[in-house]
């Protein structure tokens, strides 16, 4: 938003060739939505790899108990796994919440 005029404008472009640690790979919310499914489950992975996944990794320097690519956290008084990241644009993120 225009601030000073109070009308929407379009961002400026920004390419994206190959988007830094995503391997260029791209997903809808739908993709998200079917791995979330995936995970919860368990139709490729077992429990006792989802475990694995989401639990703390010793040596990683970090106050958020990140495992895989995951943290384990709890909302709500509800444990839930939380992965989420950042490309120039997007800010996408899964919460997990339940036993």
């Amino acid at each position: 938003m225009n601030h000073s005029s109070g009308t929407v404008v379009s961002a400026d472009y920004y390419a994206v060739p190959c988007s830094f640690a995503t391997g260029n790979l791209s997903a809808t919310i739908d993709d998200c939505q079917r791995w979330s499914r995936i995970l919860v489950d368990l139709l490729i992975v077992s429990s006792v790899s989802l475990q694995e996944m989401v639990a703390p990794r010793e040596g990683i320097v970090n106050a958020f108990g990140y495992g895989y690519g995951w943290v384990a956290a709890e909302r709500y008084d509800q444990p839930c796994i939380i992965s989420a990241g950042a490309v120039n644009g997007f800010n996408p993120a899964i919460l997990l919440q339940g036993e």
